[in-house]
This record gives structure tokens, C-alpha cells and sequence, in this order.
């Protein structure tokens, strides 16, 4: 991974660095106002024209510099129809041992797996975020939300692995936990992990996590989610958008965002 950055370095602009882009004023697509926009060679639609929901949420995203949404998505209030979950801060220190089954499963693709250096009782005591390598600026949030529309809450973590965008590895999964909050529902967790992979199992999801940033939204009583893929460069990211109906998960639109390739 490091020496595909290093590639892409000589091609690209440095991880988050804004770029000075030529963007289009056009009429907003629902009140008719003047609005500047991110031309079509920034946000390419690769799946889903002609679908509502995949036409107005790129026209939401084409109000926005890709810098600004890659770590959290935004939706201008113009598009009422798109809303978001209310998160909590979920500390790693009050639940460190979900916390340690939840980077077992990111890196060893077992919640259970017997792990030295995540398995020392010393870890039990120290500030994970501050003083464990496994966890340093790690974070996360919680919230209540029906993620596979069954019409049942499930209690969902993004879980950020790293400082997004500011770190040289870094990753924001989203992770399903159990009624009581003491395991990872894997279950679950399988249908929200469509990292790209070379293989459809579980451990090539996981094995592959690295530089994909999750969110949720809802929009017309949907939960659906999407996944940013890149590495901070912004060239040739690959920003999806996905739905879980009948224990299922279904790509529904896809968008290559090019700013800063040369």
C-alpha cells in the first residue's frame, strides 16, 4: 500500500491539499438560484443515471469540494430529502473490550482471535487512543439506526482508525454490535464491509479496509450508506452508494472523483 502512495505521490497533490479547480455556476437543480458547482471532470457518474436518488445526490455532491466531504459527507439544505443520523461519541476507554474485538475483526478478521499485544492485561489500563499503537487517534460514534431496513434498530458504530486524511494509513468502517453491546454482530457487520477486495470473503473485505470512509444517510425513509475510496490524493476516487434489503447489500451509484490529478 505504502509504495502505491508513493506512486501516486509523484502524480498527485500531497493527502488533503485543496486544489485550485475551474467550477461552473448553473442553475440549482430544485429552487432555480444561481450556484457554484464542481464541473462533471470532478464527479464522473459511473452507475445509476437516471435514478432519483443517485441524479440528486449527485447534484448535492457537486456543490461541494470532494477535500471537504471525503472524511464526513455534507448535504446542502436545498436537499431536504437527505438526512443524517444523530451520533454519539462512543469512548474507547468506557467499552475497550468491544473496542479490542472490534480491531481484531478490522485486522484479523476474528473478534476472538488471540492477539499478544491486544490480549496484555496492561492494555486494560492505558489510554488507548493517546498510548496503544493499535488504537493511536483512533475514535469513534454510535447510533441507534435500522441499517438493513428489517424494520429492527441495531446499534452501529463508525469506528475511524486514524485521523482522516492527516495520517499515512487511516480508514472510518462501519461496525454492527450486539443487542448488548458486548460483541460485533459479524453478521451484520458483513453486509456493510464492500471494501474493494480481490475476493468476496469476509477476510479480503476486512484485509482491505484501509483508506474506505463510511456514512450513513436516509432518504425517503431508506437507510442506505455510502464508502469514499482513496487514499487522500484525490485522484481517481471512487465514491458508492449502497442499500441492504432482505439481509442483501446492492450498489446503487457509483461516482469517479478526479480533482487533482495531473
Amino acid at each position: 500500500m505504502l509504495l502505491m502512495v508513493a506512486t501516486l505521490a509523484v502524480q498527485c497533490a500531497a493527502p488533503g491539499q485543496h486544489i485550485s479547480q475551474s467550477i461552473d455556476k448553473q442553475a440549482s437543480p430544485l429552487l432555480g438560484q444561481q450556484k457554484e458547482t464542481y464541473s462533471s471532470k470532478v464527479y464522473l457518474v459511473e452507475k445509476g443515471r437516471g435514478i432519483e436518488l443517485c441524479d440528486l445526490y449527485y447534484r448535492n455532491l457537486s456543490l461541494f469540494n470532494p477535500v471537504d466531504i471525503a472524511c464526513q459527507r455534507r448535504f446542502d439544505p436545498e436537499f431536504s430529502m437527505f438526512t443524517k443520523p444523530t451520533w454519539e461519541k462512543w469512548d474507547l476507554n468506557e467499552h475497550r473490550s468491544v473496542a479490542i474485538k472490534i480491531k481484531k475483526l478490522l485486522h484479523y478478521t476474528d473478534q476472538s482471535c488471540s492477539v499478544p499485544d491486544l490480549d496484555d492485561p496492561k492494555i486494560m489500563e492505558m489510554d488507548l487512543s493517546r498510548d496503544s499503537p493499535y488504537f493511536l487517534q483512533d475514535s469513534a460514534m454510535l447510533s441507534r439506526i435500522d441499517i438493513d431496513n428489517d424494520g429492527k434498530m441495531e446499534t452501529v458504530v463508525l469506528y475511524s482508525e486514524g485521523r482522516c486524511m492527516d495520517m499515512h494509513v487511516f480508514s472510518k468502517p462501519l461496525v454492527v454490535l450486539n443487542d448488548a453491546r458486548t460483541l460485533v454482530d459479524v453478521e451484520q457487520t458483513s453486509l456493510l464491509a464492500q471494501n474493494p477486495s480481490s475476493g468476496t470473503a469476509l477476510y479480503s473485505r476486512m484485509a482491505s479496509h484501509d483508506y474506505n470512509l463510511y456514512d450513513v444517510f436516509f432518504y425517503k425513509g431508506r437507510v442506505l450508506f455510502d464508502r469514499w475510496s482513496g487514499d487522500g490524493y484525490f485522484c481517481n476516487d471512487y465514491l458508492s452508494v449502497f442499500e441492504i434489503s432482505n439481509h442483501t447489500t446492492r450498489e446503487i451509484c457509483s461516482y469517479k472523483v478526479s480533482l487533482s490529478c495531473k
